[in-house]
């Protein structure tokens, strides 16, 4: 049986329907009740909240300390900018410091405005040229291949006999 559902399904298939048949089966033929299936399944649920609360978490601090990390290499660049300008002497407005938000929350531009009018034109089918003929006369002056002698397989040449069986 096993091996007509993994032909027929694929491994996961088969592992979903043996899972929801085993259910099944444990339903109809006992006093299972979800309610107890909800009971059985807490403790392993309370380790999974606990396993995922620590991985989103890790995943907040993280975060955090990447942010840091922006922000002190943002301050850098400033600082830099600022002493190339103290060096240039340019006037403080001259530069552009940078917005800490990510392009898709930047502020909307100006949509563009739609033409009044869009052009369509019909396309001109242009009949290409047909490529010019070779003149013959230039293919006869090639020369022709020299004949190839045929091989030993070819000409009927027996290398080994063939030994007759007893008499």
């Amino acid at each position: 049986m096993s091996e007509y559902l993994i032909s027929s399904l694929n491994p996961m298939g088969t592992a979903l329907v043996t899972g929801v048949g085993l259910i099944l089966s444990l339903y109809l033929l006992s006093k299972f009740s979800m309610t107890a299936l909800h009971t059985w399944l807490s403790g392993p649920m309370r380790v999974l909240s606990g396993m995922l609360a620590r991985w989103n978490a890790r995943r907040e601090r993280r975060r955090a300390r990447a942010v840091e990390r922006a922000r002190l290499r943002r301050e850098k660049i400033e600082a830099k900018r600022k002493a190339e300008q103290v060096s240039k002497k340019l006037p403080a407005d001259a530069v552009e410091t940078p917005v800490d938000t990510p392009p898709w929350e930047s502020p909307e531009l100006a949509p563009e405005p739609e033409p009044d009018e869009i052009p369509i034109h019909t396309l001109e089918y242009v009949v290409p040229e047909p490529a010019p003929i070779k003149p013959i006369a230039a293919e006869a002056e090639k020369p022709l291949p020299a004949p190839r002698k045929p091989g030993p397989v070819e000409s009927g040449v027996n290398f080994y006999e063939i030994p007759r069986r007893g008499c």
